[in-house]
């Protein structure tokens, strides 16, 4: 795999919509380009050390393979902010939600407390009258418009509520014994029925009205006696309503029964007209197209009619008569074997290409070019039966074989990144548990430490910055204490190791000097970064479009001052890096010393990074 492969299937992935899908194939190509640039940086590292030079001042080169996937990383960077953004406005969206909702409930509680209150008053009144009957189903209705509370507090209030409520179907229950108002509550569950007898007259769905009739006659049947004087009234009200309401069920089912029978005799005609098109002969391939459509034009058309009667006997009728027609179809074409020959051909020759490309190694272009091969197989029609299974046994297990090749090699990169990660997590430990004696090789520990860092190879990208970060803190802390007890003992700054002396600059950076220099060296990476972003989306834009768009200008505007702003941040750079006069002082030559060691460190951990 080769730079110009990995750049290709970058800017394919990129390409698509789902960035979970996206993120996880970038991090496989980041770590291919990786691996092909730094064996690219070694192999010039080398040759620059072998003309003599020195490697803190190696600088690598890039080409336009580099700067392309530089404009891709920062494109793909761009999707990634996007994306966040995103799921922290959902987020957001969902925790304004969350607090409407706890509103929502506040208001909620407080309404049912007000009820628990009233409920609890009108409970020690004792009242069991038909009136005060009324009243509490008032108070229950205020109760259930508040809605079930599913929290702590709402379960408490539907105890309390609940606690009420049996009380008063307590007292109920005891009033029971006083006849005139059993009978005055069976009267008003009757006249409640008949009211709902009597709202079923205007539904237009009978089968929902049918089901509804039985269940308010059975409920009618579970309600005691009412006052005698009134017992026939209620009775022919409720008995007058329900003949009206069956009277329209039993109206619809008679033209339910008059439609079920159009629906046959329309089955009837499509199965007489597929008859007539099967006795029909064809003898060219034309007319059995014809006549194909023309079938599967009546079998759409079998899909639109409803229910009939007799409906599984025609449905079969229908289907053995397109069977009959099909099996004829069948044998035509079965003796078509100069047809199923060039089948057969074409696919020998899709084996043969599989079977060229099995064994290699350019995981992409070949995944596309096996892909178009099996899109291919599929549009080629049937080969002679004997031949077909064998045909696709042999072209799939070309395909098998290098994709079986490729899951493979991408696992076991997995799995070394996985290695180093923890290879990186146990010297971590190490170091934490590293307590610097002051006896001056504390220094020499902390660079075998880095060495052995260094000496690890890559990790997963979503742990990269974070153990870095974790690394360099711990360092810095081991560096800070190892200089303190140096001091404690009296040595000078003049002795201290030269890798402590570069590891003080990197951590801590005192030098009032070096900070202004960092700072504009950091401005001038970040101007970079975003020319190097505007740059990739500009050519984007520019190779989807012949003609120069407002959008493209104002790109192009935009881009050119950003680099006028990078020209400024440079030459301000250059302007705070001129030597200075040089002060004959006992310090001036170690402040040089320490200068000179910061900046080749400083190009280390560029070159790091």
């Amino acid at each position: 795999m080769n730079k110009e492969t990995i750049i290709a299937q970058f800017e394919e992935v990129l390409q698509k919509d789902n960035f979970k899908e996206i993120q996880a194939e970038v991090s496989n190509i980041r770590a291919s380009f990786r691996k092909i640039t730094d064996a690219i940086r070694k192999e010039a590292l080398d040759a620059f050390k072998a003309e003599g030079g020195e490697e803190a001042n190696f600088e690598a080169s890039k080409d336009e393979q580099d700067e392309k996937y530089d404009r891709l990383i920062a494109f793909f960077n761009e999707k990634k902010a996007a994306y966040q953004a995103a799921r922290e406005a959902e987020q957001q969206q969902r925790e304004e939600e969350r607090k409407k909702r706890e509103a929502e409930q506040k208001v909620r509680l407080q309404e049912q407390q007000a009820v628990i209150e009233e409920l609890t008053a009108f409970v020690q009144e004792g009242d069991v009258s038909t009136a005060g009957f009324q009243r509490f189903k008032d108070i229950q209705s205020k109760w259930n418009t508040t809605g079930r509370i599913n929290t702590p507090e709402g379960k408490e209030q539907l105890s309390k509520y609940s606690h009420q409520v049996d009380l008063y179907f307590h007292q109920r229950n005891l009033a029971k014994e006083m006849q005139g108002i059993e009978q005055q509550r069976n009267m008003s569950a009757k006249q409640e029925i008949i009211s709902k007898i009597e709202g079923l007259l205007g539904e237009e769905n009978m089968n929902e009205v049918a089901d509804a009739m039985k269940k308010l006659q059975a409920e009618w049947k579970t309600i005691g006696q009412v006052a005698w004087d009134k017992k026939d009234e209620v009775y022919s009200q409720f008995r007058q309503l329900s003949d009206q309401v069956y009277e329209k069920i039993q109206v619809f089912f008679d033209e339910k029964r008059v439609q079920t029978q159009e629906n046959l005799n329309k089955k009837l005609d499509l199965i007489e007209r597929t008859k007539n098109l099967v006795a029909e002969d064809c003898t060219t391939h034309e007319q059995w197209e014809a006549k194909t459509k023309d079938v599967m034009a009546l079998q759409e058309e079998w899909k639109t009619i409803g229910f009939s009667n007799d409906n599984e006997i025609t449905w079969q009728t229908f289907r053995a008569t397109c069977d009959i027609f099909f099996e004829k179809k069948k044998e035509y074409y079965g003796d078509l074997d100069k047809f199923r020959q060039d089948n057969k051909n074409h696919k020998i020759e899709l084996c043969e290409k599989a079977e060229a490309v099995r064994f290699d190694t350019d995981w992409a272009r070949t995944s596309n070019y096996l892909v178009q091969l099996q899109k291919e197989w599929k549009k080629v029609g049937p080969a002679q039966r004997n031949e077909e299974h064998k045909l696709w046994e042999r072209f799939r297990l070309a395909c098998d074989t290098f994709f079986q090749a490729k899951k493979v090699h991408f696992d076991s990169m997995d799995t070394e990144q996985s290695a180093n990660l923890q290879a990186k997590n146990d010297l971590i430990e190490r170091l934490k548990v590293f307590e610097p004696s002051g006896d001056g090789n504390d220094f020499d520990t902390l660079d075998t430490f880095t060495k052995e860092w260094k000496a690890i190879g890559f990790v997963p990208l979503t742990d990269k910055d974070r153990l870095q970060k974790e690394y360099n803190s711990i360092l810095d802390q081991k560096y800070n204490a190892a200089r303190k007890l140096r001091n404690e003992s009296g040595k000078s700054f003049r002795n201290t190791p030269r890798s402590e002396n570069t590891r003080v600059y990197r951590g801590n950076n005192n030098n009032s000097g070096g900070g202004k220099e960092d700072a504009l060296r950091e401005r001038i990476e970040r101007k970079a970064q975003e020319i190097a972003q505007y740059e990739n989306n500009l050519g984007f834009l520019t190779s989807a479009s012949k003609k120069e768009s407002p959008i493209i200008t104002d790109l192009k505007s935009k881009l050119q001052k950003l680099k006028d702003e990078l020209k400024g941040l440079e030459d301000s750079l250059k302007a705070a890096t001129r030597p200075a006069p040089v002060v004959a002082t006992p310090a001036t030559e170690e402040v040089t010393t320490n200068t000179e060691e910061n900046s080749n460190n400083a190009d280390e951990t560029v070159a790091e990074a």
